[in-house]
């Protein structure tokens, strides 16, 4: 802020910044990179935590949360009947060995198949006798080439014989299953029971305690056994939040690049201003005040911020994406970025407050005898040693002219 009697030097501050910049471009490109990698790494991070959250959360959103075997047609009729549960049912009728593998024969209804997230079947679910459906690894398996509506010769554990295949259903990864109808299961099996798979309605958000105590509330009240009831540890591990140990990870990673980013950051800006103690001498000398010189440091760090932080929050968002794409929100990303660069943005002005102090506190006579004792320690550490032109020998004399470069 300016006031009335002030002169507004905010286009000297500028320009100087300017020039400034414009004198140390490789210490710009090496502090930019630095800055984009390290918003890159956290918003990242976060993006990959916060996606895995979601991606979990929307695959259990629908998902059947409970099994409940052995339950006969009375039961199923109350379970289905009752408003506070999407019931799918299912009876498995055995397994039939084909070869070195075996083909699990059960029937579904539609329920099921929406509850357990198979994809969308291609043809329709059995609803004769003489109608089946399949998954597709079990024809790849078998070499057999059929569509929805062709004949297929199969043994069901009483002999080979001819079905229509009604449906297949695009599931791999060894699942060799065939669906069979209600009424094929009734003409087998007189007095059968089956297995209900069963989600409370409206439980998205619930804890696990809370959905698995409603569960035997219910089961209590349909008069079912405790005993039959199986819950879903696919389904709880979901919706479960992730351990304090896989959260204190992410805090660690973050943290571990926001040092290394702002030492950094602080090195290269401390070196640069020490190279540039004269000039900040002279400044003084011609009436620029320490506050003022600040200033000028200030700017070219926001300067610095203001093109690695964007750049490091669009390489951030696209890896964060590519990490976990079902797991994407625009909103969430747009927060971790807004989060992100305010957190960035306070740790390299942070990180150059104390480059900016040492600028300010530069009088004429410190940056004389700045030049002259560097001459000194250089002069007299060559005149007295009598070592060799190496490698080593030159950094060690660039290290003592100035010990602090690297703290």
């Amino acid at each position: 802020m300016t006031l009335p009697f002030e002169n507004d030097t905010s286009p000297i501050v500028k320009k100087i910044s300017k020039k400034n910049l414009k004198a140390d471009k490789i210490r710009n490109v090496l502090i930019i990179i630095t800055i984009a990698l390290a918003t890159c790494l956290i918003m990242a991070t976060v993006l990959y935590f916060f996606g895995s959250q979601r991606k979990s959360l929307n695959d259990a959103m629908g998902r059947y949360q409970a099994v409940i075997n052995d339950i006969d047609n009375s039961q199923i009729e109350k379970l289905v009947k009752d408003d506070r549960v999407d019931v799918g049912v299912s009876h498995l009728l055995g397994m039939v060995s084909y070869g070195d593998f075996k083909l699990t024969v059960r029937s579904m209804d539609k329920t099921l198949m929406d509850l357990a997230k198979y994809p969308d079947l291609q043809g329709k679910l059995p609803e004769t006798e003489k109608e089946v459906a399949i998954t597709k690894a079990f024809l790849e398996r078998t070499g057999l080439s059929k569509s929805v509506g062709d004949s297929i010769s199969i043994d069901l554990g009483d002999g080979k014989k001819e079905y229509t295949l009604c449906g297949i259903l695009p599931v791999e990864n060894s699942n060799y299953s065939l669906f069979v109808s209600q009424s094929y299961v009734a003409s087998k099996i007189s007095d059968s029971t089956y297995s209900a798979y069963v989600r409370l309605k409206g439980s998205d958000g619930w804890s696990k305690a809370a959905i698995q105590s409603e569960l035997l509330t219910l089961l209590n009240e349909w008069g079912i056994q405790q005993e039959n009831i199986q819950f879903s540890t696919y389904y709880f591990s979901l919706i479960e939040q992730r351990s304090s140990q896989y959260m204190l990870i992410i805090a660690s990673v973050c943290l571990i690049v926001t040092l290394a980013c702002t030492l950094v950051v602080y090195s290269l800006f401390y070196v640069s201003i020490i190279r540039k103690t004269n000039e900040y001498g002279k400044l003084r000398t011609i009436g620029t005040t320490g506050k003022q010189i600040k200033r000028i440091v200030f700017r070219e760090g926001e300067y610095l911020a203001g093109i690695g932080i964007p750049m490091g929050l669009i390489a951030g968002g696209m890896v964060g994406y590519i990490l976990v794409p079902k797991g994407w929100n625009a909103l969430v990303t747009l927060i971790t970025a807004a989060v992100t660069s305010l957190f960035m943005y306070s740790c390299i002005m942070f990180t150059i407050m104390k480059p900016a102090k040492i600028a300010s506190h530069v009088t004429p006579m410190e940056a004389l005898h700045y030049t002259e004792n560097n001459e000194k320690i250089a002069f007299d550490y060559t005149r007295k040693s009598k070592r060799a032109l190496t490698t080593n020998n030159l950094a060690f004399l660039n290290f003592l002219r100035n010990k602090k470069k690297l703290f």
